[in-house]
């Protein structure tokens, strides 16, 4: 028996998306998440599956690089090393419409 997963996405009238490209380890995907929405939620909704562990923060194994549009990301935790821009997944929300580029690892 085959399973079929559907992914639906409705865009609410007037609601603000970004365009989130996640790219590395042969992920070279663009999907689009609700302004508000953490970004492992909204990946998940979307057949992205990212690393995660907590879901809340602790546990800090879904670090992300950030490699464009970290201003259109609202993050409680964003770790800056020798120019790299890290986020958690978890915890991190797309903070405004525009375009994002997340390097997985």
């Amino acid at each position: 028996m085959m399973r079929i997963k559907l992914i639906i996405q409705v865009k609410k009238i007037g609601e603000q998306m970004a365009k989130v490209r996640f790219v590395g380890k042969g992920l070279n995907k663009v999907i689009n998440i609700a302004v508000g929405t953490l970004i492992l939620e909204g990946a998940e909704e979307q057949g992205v599956e990212l690393v995660h562990g907590c879901r809340y923060g602790a546990c800090q194994s879904c670090f992300v690089e950030v490699l464009e549009g970290l201003e259109n990301i609202d993050s409680p935790n964003i770790k800056i090393f020798n120019g790299v821009k890290n986020v958690q997944t978890c915890i991190s929300k797309i903070k405004k419409d525009g375009y994002i580029i997340i390097k997985v690892n």
